[in-house]
């Protein structure tokens, strides 16, 4: 117990003894997310960090080699958040969990990890994940509840009845880890798991198309040459909830080029 009556749990990590501290409605409890980044200026990066960032103390965003100005976007988007960079040795993504435990290892030092990517949005609701942490100290690991939106903002996938995030949000203990030479391998170490209630997970890595709907949207406002504000208003509305007004055609139309570069003698017919 420390001198103020509040529990503490005392551990070793990286070499130095930590004190951590647990008590409700106090934000002694701190919370590092971790995210991992190439190229994502054009897309979500912004929002994405700016979201967490209302609930992590910190975020360690680390850039694996963009060429686009997504390092710049990611520290001016919160005081909170610190670029680090490792390459990777291919573009397979085998080295993610690799990454991951690299960064944890080195720069985290909040008490719990929350791993996230640059293209999911955390939710309004986002305060509730600290207080069910803070309700539930015994619980190592959690996985959380989000939305999987497909190519159009009003469009949610529906292969499954629920989206989980499995194992997103640990406690840095040095024991749980991410498996080595995985692209979507999962945190293991851990004794206890729970699920968090409500949704707090907005993916919209289908969705980057709508991201080119606005630049196309913001260039021809700025210039209103051929259309008129009213226009362009219906014309992205339409966009980006996927009501355009389109006709169904034949894959078989497509030339030859275009079908193997998206693979079609793979399609089963």
């Amino acid at each position: 117990w420390s001198p103020s009556g509040n529990p503490t749990l005392r551990f070793h990590l990286k070499g130095r003894t930590r004190l951590a501290l647990f008590h409700r409605g106090n934000n002694t409890m701190k919370i590092t997310g971790i995210v991992i980044f190439k190229n994502e200026a054009q897309y979500f990066l912004k929002e994405s960090l700016q979201s967490f960032a209302r609930l992590c103390d910190e975020i360690i965003a680390v850039d694996t080699g963009s060429v686009d100005n997504s390092s710049e976007i990611a520290q001016n988007s919160s005081p909170k958040v610190k670029v680090v960079y490792h390459k990777q040795s291919s573009d397979k993504n085998k080295q993610y969990g690799d990454i991951k435990n690299w960064a944890v290892k080195n720069f985290a030092t909040g008490d719990y990890v929350f791993s996230f990517d640059a293209d999911e949005v955390l939710d309004d609701d986002y305060f509730q994940i600290r207080k069910q942490l803070e309700d539930r100290p015994d619980i190592e690991c959690w996985s959380i509840k989000g939305r999987h939106y497909y190519w159009h903002l009003n469009k949610e996938d529906n292969q499954v009845a629920e989206h989980w995030w499995h194992c997103r949000l640990f406690k840095n203990n040095s024991i749980i880890t991410y498996p080595a030479g995985k692209a979507h391998g999962l945190p293991s170490g851990f004794k206890t798991h729970a699920h968090l209630v409500g949704f707090f997970v907005h993916h919209y890595g289908y969705c980057k198309n709508v991201c080119a709907d606005i630049w196309r949207y913001t260039m021809n406002w700025d210039a209103l040459e051929i259309q008129t504000p009213e226009y362009l208003n219906e014309w992205l509305r339409m966009r980006l909830a996927g009501t355009f007004p389109v006709k169904e055609v034949s894959l078989d139309v497509h030339p030859q080029i275009i079908k193997d570069k998206f693979h079609f003698s793979m399609l089963v017919k």
